[in-house]
């Protein structure tokens, strides 16, 4: 399968702002709802956004990381232009990023299954463990529709070795991978 649109240049038709100046595609923008909803409704806590272009990012956007990062010597923390998942896709699929800015007040585990059962996957870049990804980016959830509905108890905060799973619309459930 190959992505929608190219890395990065995903027309603004398809983009909606989230956060106030966060371009995001309305399914990754809804499952965001969600997992900030779902959190501050079971933790207190309002997640956010980091500041700059950490949801959505063009490909001039990505360029702009990229040289900052290397400005600064860490060429590793920015993807190549055309390649980051903030793009629209990453290794030939679709994908939504968003990175969280407070993600470390839930700690990594309650984060984590936070974003796992709102269609986020957390930890594709184990070394950015703010970073989540939503691979069904033009999507928008059943749920998303009159505020959320818990799909599964609230993560506890003790470590577990169980990932929590939820499947609100098993319609969007594809077999053989995401």
């Amino acid at each position: 399968m190959m992505p929608r649109y190219q890395n990065g240049y995903i027309p603004s038709s398809e983009l909606v702002l989230i956060e106030g100046n966060h371009p995001a595609t309305r399914g990754t923008a809804a499952r965001w709802e969600m997992l900030k909803a779902d959190v501050l409704a079971n933790e207190g806590v309002r997640l956010r956004i980091t500041g700059g272009e950490n949801a959505y990012r063009s490909y001039a956007g990505q360029v702009f990381a990229r040289n900052a990062a290397c400005a600064e010597g860490r060429c590793n923390d920015a993807a190549v232009p055309g390649t980051s998942s903030h793009g629209g896709s990453l290794n030939g699929r679709d994908s939504g990023a968003i990175d969280v800015s407070n993600w470390a007040e839930l700690g990594k585990d309650t984060f984590y299954a936070y974003c796992r059962r709102n269609g986020f996957e957390p930890g594709y870049f184990d070394w950015e463990p703010w970073h989540i990804i939503d691979w069904a980016p033009y999507t928008v959830p059943a749920t998303s529709g009159g505020g959320v509905t818990p799909a599964s108890p609230a993560p506890t905060k003790e470590r577990s070795d169980m990932e929590f799973i939820s499947i609100t619309n098993p319609a969007e459930v594809k077999l053989g991978g995401l």
